[in-house]
């Protein structure tokens, strides 16, 4: 969820004049220090998702790597920002009134499907997979993106280990 978000920019307008708070205060060219930002009606706003589940301040520096431990061992909730997701601190499906509504249901179906399909088979790519960008995020197989959505997988059974499996 958090590296392969369906969506990689939120596009917004402001319906009204607003003023957004800056997480860490920035220096503009005139020598100010500014701690917000105004925000006219009627600007466009573009925010990355992909960039948000990718911020180092955030995640930590292994912020470019998948590391579920960081929800077991609570190294996720020890950041003191403020959460902006629906979900786990996940920009993935945004926030506030405009928020996915089907993010109970994505969350669930993913669980369901870790639970019932990741433990008895095993998954991987046949080929070098890459994200493209049209629209949405959908995988295509390296040098042959005009083929548009692929995504070939080798499927085997995985190993029993143990009772109850």
């Amino acid at each position: 969820l958090r590296f392969c978000s369906v969506s990689y920019h939120a596009h917004r307008c402001a319906s009204q004049d607003d003023v957004l708070p800056l997480s860490q205060p920035i220096t503009i060219r005139s020598g100010d220090v500014i701690r917000e930002l105004p925000v006219p009606k009627g600007t466009r706003i573009v925010a990355s998702i992909a960039a948000y589940n990718r911020n180092k301040e955030l995640w930590g520096e292994d912020a470019h790597v998948s590391n579920p431990d960081r929800w077991l061992n609570g190294t996720a909730k020890e950041k003191k920002v403020t959460s902006i997701g629906v979900y786990s601190n996940l920009m993935t499906f945004l926030g506030g009134v405009r928020s996915c509504i089907g993010w109970r249901f994505a969350v669930i179906k993913i669980q369901a499907f870790l639970t019932e399909i990741v433990g008895k088979f095993e998954f991987a790519p046949t080929e070098l997979i890459r994200q493209e960008a049209c629209l949405m995020m959908v995988p295509t197989v390296d040098g042959e993106v005009e083929n548009v959505v692929q995504m070939p997988l080798r499927v085997s059974l995985a190993p029993r280990t143990g009772k109850g499996c």
